[in-house]
Parts: C-alpha cells; structure tokens; sequence
C-alpha cells in the first residue's frame, strides 16, 4: 500500500526555509509515487489556523501539517496550543509533524508529549532521507516520536 501525505500544510515564517522544504517534499513526493492532493505553504500560524478553519468540511482539509514551532515569534507553539483547544476534536486522523530549527530542550520534548496529536518531531530542513522515516507514521502509528 502507498502511503498517503494527502493535502500538505506546510507552515513557517521563513521563506526561504518553506521554499527548500517545499521542494524537498515535491522530489521525495516524486520520487517516491506518494499521492498527495496539494501542498499549500503559508507564512503564519494565525494564515493556517484561518485555513484550517475554513477547509476543515472540505476536500481542501489537510491531512498533514508541518509546523515550525521555533519561528522567530513563537507562533509554532501558539499553532500547537490553538489546534489542541479548537481543533483537535475534530481533526482526530490528521498527522501534525513538529519542526524543531536546532535542538529541543527537554522541557519543550514534555509539552510536545502532551499533544496527542502530533505524529512526528522533526529537524527543520527536511531532505529524503528524513521524510523516509516520517512516511511510515503518515496514517499509521499515533506514537510521537523524535527524529
């Protein structure tokens, strides 16, 4: 069976990070014969919560988000807190994949530990290899794990 990212959210306030990992997705997509509806790339997580919002009754939901939660506002953490109180209830097979920018403290591994939500904790820049290992928890395990 081939594993399936769905329709991608990809969110983060750095450009030119969206744009690389952006592209890293589209060749592992590729490359790999993964179905994927859409990848959608957005700037803020008050643009993708408003998006999540507004598709979530639709074809346009999506099925994974990549959510940096070390952008220079902390709008990652605050994407984490808002989909828990507002979301979650509703979004219950989505796969939400936690980008971490350099290292995560142990303190911030306890409060991702509490997001039943979040599928994968991952490095921010995204290459093959990395995305090998998170295409087998899309749609499978709800185990965080850190890679």
């Amino acid at each position: 069976m081939v594993a399936t990212f769905g329709h991608i959210l990809l969110v983060d306030n750095n450009r030119v990070s969206n744009f690389f990992n952006l592209l890293a997705l589209k060749k592992f997509i590729t490359v790999k014969s993964i179905f994927t509806n859409h990848i959608l790339t957005l700037d803020s997580n008050e643009e993708a919560l408003n998006y999540i919002n507004t598709n979530k009754e639709s074809d346009s939901a999506p099925n994974t988000i990549f959510i940096n939660i070390h952008s220079t506002s902390n709008e990652g953490w605050e994407f984490l807190e808002k989909y828990n109180s507002d979301y979650k209830r509703c979004n219950v097979d989505k796969n939400i994949i936690v980008l971490y920018k350099n290292k995560l403290t142990e303190e911030e591994q306890n409060i991702l530990s509490g997001y039943t939500f979040v599928s994968a904790i991952a490095n921010k820049n995204l290459d093959t290899n990395l995305l090998e290992k998170l295409e087998k928890y899309v749609g499978g395990e709800r185990e965080s794990i850190i890679l």
